[in-house]
């Protein structure tokens, strides 16, 4: 439960290392694995593996550990994190392009808007965000096999990634699908991250 920017100044990094660590791995043994994010790992296990990343780098093996567990350390970290990766801040914002979407479901997505929000978010953020996003799209790319397309991994990763300040208020579980359409456009738009020279 660091604070994010905070976390990757103390180790020198863009992206955290046990994000980093996770999606290696299950891009090396996950990708085709049923269910990947979501069917959960054994309890006791996470537990025990996210004590090994909190005690240190080198303590963490993951050679032996099945895809779920590692999916589901990966999840924690991120629903644990004080402020979700796409930052309390852009949540009415993001649920308001989420609102047009459903409105205008015919019509082109509404990507620019959505590059608007990302372009807010700090460098250690928007890396993160897209090393993860471009991670979920391999996913659903095997999504016959893993049986996990874009608005599977949505509806897994959407109140991951975007949270209210207040969790338990009415409004977080109105906008549930709100939330998991907004990461099923990134998922579905991975190139959404590619910035123009100008706007770098």
């Amino acid at each position: 439960g660091v604070d994010f920017s905070t976390h990757l100044c103390a180790t020198h990094s863009t992206i955290p290392y046990v994000v980093f660590k996770c999606v290696k791995h299950i891009e090396t043994y996950g990708m085709r694995t049923k269910g990947i994010y979501r069917v959960a790992g054994a309890k006791s296990k996470m537990q025990s593996l996210c004590r090994s990343f909190e005690n240190g780098m080198d303590l963490v093996e993951l050679k032996d550990k099945s895809p779920h567990l590692i999916s589901s350390v990966l999840k924690l970290y991120l629903r644990q994190l004080p402020e979700p990766v796409l930052q309390h801040s852009n949540y009415e914002e993001l649920i308001e392009i989420a609102l047009e979407q459903q409105r205008h479901a015919e019509e082109m997505p509404q990507l620019e808007l959505l590059r608007a929000v990302l372009l807010k978010l700090p460098k250690a953020n928007r890396y993160t965000l897209r090393f993860i996003i471009e991670h979920l799209h391999q996913i659903s790319l095997h999504e016959e096999e893993n049986q996990m397309n874009s608005m599977n991994l949505g509806i897994v990763f959407g109140p991951t990634l975007i949270r209210p300040k207040h969790e338990h208020s009415s409004a977080s579980i109105v906008h549930i699908n709100h939330q998991s359409m907004i990461t099923q456009m990134l998922i579905e738009n991975p190139n959404i991250f590619v910035v123009p020279e100008e706007e770098k």
